[in-house]
């Protein structure tokens, strides 16, 4: 009878349901593809000013899970999502800035907003922000033109095993305004690339 006791004791413990919050139930019911019910939990905590459902809401517009595809209402919560934080939209919008920096050049408009999302992505270890920032202080697009600082993204973007950060120091080297940016006094030897960059 005791065995019993316990054995109905253990049932009830393993039968009982942890208790989610209801941006888990959400996150869960999106992994199962059961999308109208993650919308129904998740976009009243979107709306509420929950970051990482923002992000989900956003993937699910830009997915048409769970809601009519809408290209412009997935933009629009990235751009919530990452403005409270969520790490994954700044990465996205960084990534937008740079595919635009490399498409439009010196034509790209509010740059000081998306060189912040850059530099956010190149801050968290992303080797291409890394680069993207070399790039844009070698030319001075939208930031000061130092290549001091362009030499410390690119060497960055190195030690993470960008390749192409590699090749762009080595063109960077190759300019005058590089060495001249360096010398101390005549005679003196100049530093070696990267040898002062964490």
């Amino acid at each position: 009878m005791q065995l019993l006791i316990i054995l109905l004791a253990i049932l009830a413990l393993v039968g009982t349901p942890f208790a989610a919050t209801p941006f888990e139930e959400g996150v869960a019911a999106c992994g199962l593809q059961g999308y109208a019910k993650a919308w129904r939990i998740l976009k009243p905590l979107a709306d509420a000013g929950n970051a990482d459902a923002q992000f989900i809401i956003a993937e699910m517009y830009a997915g048409g899970q769970g809601v009519a595809k809408d290209e412009q209402e997935a933009i629009k919560w990235v751009f919530k999502a990452a403005e409270n934080g969520n790490l994954k939209a700044q990465d996205t919008l960084a990534f937008w800035a740079m595919r635009e920096f490399r498409q439009k050049r010196q034509a790209v408009e509010n740059k000081a907003q998306k060189i912040k999302w850059i530099t956010g992505a190149a801050e968290r270890g992303n080797a291409e922000a890394m680069n993207m920032l070399g790039m844009l202080h070698s030319v001075g697009n939208g930031v000061p033109l130092t290549t001091i600082e362009a030499e410390k993204w690119y060497c960055r973007a190195i030690k993470y095993g960008h390749q192409a950060a590699a090749h762009n120091l080595g063109l960077l080297m190759a300019g005058t305004i590089y060495y001249l940016e360096r010398v101390k006094k005549v005679g003196e030897p100049l530093d070696p690339p990267c040898s002062k960059v964490k």
